[in-house]
């Protein structure tokens, strides 16, 4: 498997019912779905980071930033025959789990639809 192209796109939606912790109270929320190319499809993945560093570290801008300038550069023109080899390759870059979650469940997802799979069967 070959990741050909990472898409990112920052979307907000209104949330059904108001998300509170100790830290306030969220009542839409910023998202960062990916979308992965993957020779003849393209697969989808999303960071859960939040808009702030709250309730946790990650934040939309950082994930942003991490996947474009880090997890890109590493996967790209790579090839690699497992999914589970994707976490492997990113371990260099330490903490970041949403931002390397959201690539690596586009990647779970292509290779379901390769194996003719439901998506997240792997």
């Amino acid at each position: 498997m070959k990741v050909q192209r990472i898409t990112l796109r920052e979307i907000r939606m209104p949330l059904v019912t108001p998300f509170e912790t100790s830290f306030g109270r969220v009542t839409d929320r910023r998202m960062l779905p990916g979308r992965g190319r993957c020779r003849w499809s393209d697969r989808l993945g999303e960071s859960v980071a939040g808009e702030g560093p709250f309730y946790a570290p990650e934040t939309v801008e950082t994930a942003w930033h991490i996947l474009r300038d880090f997890i890109w550069p590493i996967l790209k023109d790579r090839k690699f025959k497992l999914r589970l080899r994707v976490w492997n390759l990113l371990a260099p870059i330490r903490g970041h789990n949403m931002a390397k979650g959201a690539i690596e469940s586009a990647i779970w997802d292509a290779e379901a639809k390769q194996k003719g799979l439901p998506s997240g069967s792997c």
